[in-house]
């Protein structure tokens, strides 16, 4: 049975994957900074306790998608998260396959669907975090002998997103009876549902043969910001109480959508979850 590790596991995707994995009865090893959720509390910026955690495990497969997304601002912020990174693929101490979540902001805004060889124009804190985390991992991967998987997720939504993010402060604005505020830009974003996401993370770690390199999750279709809202008037039956503001959305790329071809023909993944689907889902979850 593969052994997983897998960090950040009580965060927006890691509860995905982990009650995923979990009902196939797998091999677990749970890493979080607070330790929730049956998950071992760990300081990932810690060579210490990574390297006492990773010797107890001896894991086939990590999954690695701890990220302070957040709290990063500053370059301090930005080198902490390479840190973490290093510090856990240099704690592996066997032939081990390293997954890695990046983002789809590292690439830059494009009029068609971005191929994982797309330019790479990291523009805000977190994409430039993610930048250079993989860049240290492909380089320490290549010292180590590892095989190194990096996922570059567009935009994944659904149950448990957090809370500073367009959808789900769409959602509260809802329940909250607010006037919703968002970006004057023409934003067009890939939303690809969480469960889709999942279900690649898992392809990705029962794949028997060599896969390593860079896998964008998307489902190939781009969607404004106001063509979201429209969705979700029709699905509520009314019209939102919304207003444009030029201020929002400056240090985001304005246009963002996969290619995933690539993760299609070498693994068979397909996105699933239609965005009409998930978010009915979410409206009937969170706005009963």
């Amino acid at each position: 049975m593969t052994s997983i590790i897998v960090t950040g596991s009580t965060g927006f995707i890691g509860k995905h994957l982990v009650s995923t994995l979990s009902q196939e009865k797998r091999d677990l090893h749970l890493l979080s900074r607070k330790g929730k959720d049956g998950s071992m509390s760990i300081d990932l910026n810690c060579v210490h306790e990574v390297d006492a955690v990773f010797a107890a495990c001896n894991a086939d497969t990590v999954v690695h998608l701890a990220s302070d997304v957040r709290s990063i601002q500053s370059e301090k912020d930005i080198a902490c998260e390479a840190n973490m990174a290093i510090n856990v693929m240099s704690a592996i101490q066997n032939s081990c396959r390293f997954i890695y979540l990046s983002t789809a902001d590292e690439y830059s805004s494009s009029p068609n669907p971005i191929s994982e060889n797309g330019e790479l124009h990291p523009i805000n804190p977190y994409a430039r975090a993610k930048f250079e985390a993989r860049k240290a991992l492909e380089i320490k991967a290549k010292e180590m002998n590892l095989e190194l998987v990096v996922l570059r997720p567009f935009l994944v939504y659904g149950m448990g997103q957090p809370s500073h993010m367009f959808i789900p402060q769409l959602l509260k604005s809802i329940i909250d009876d607010k006037v919703f505020h968002y970006s004057a830009r023409r934003k067009i974003r890939d939303y690809v549902h969480v469960s889709d996401v999942v279900q690649a993370i898992r392809l990705l770690v029962d794949c028997e043969t060599d896969i390593g390199g860079v896998y964008n999750i998307g489902t190939g279709i781009g969607t404004s910001l106001s063509e979201v809202i429209k969705i979700v008037e029709n699905k509520i039956g009314q019209t939102l109480n919304v207003e444009r503001d030029q201020s929002l959305g400056v240090s985001n790329p304005d246009r963002l959508v996969s290619d995933s071809e690539r993760i299609k023909k070498e693994i068979g993944w397909q996105p699933k979850i239609e965005l009409s689907c998930g978010l009915s889902d979410l409206i009937e979850t969170t706005c009963a």
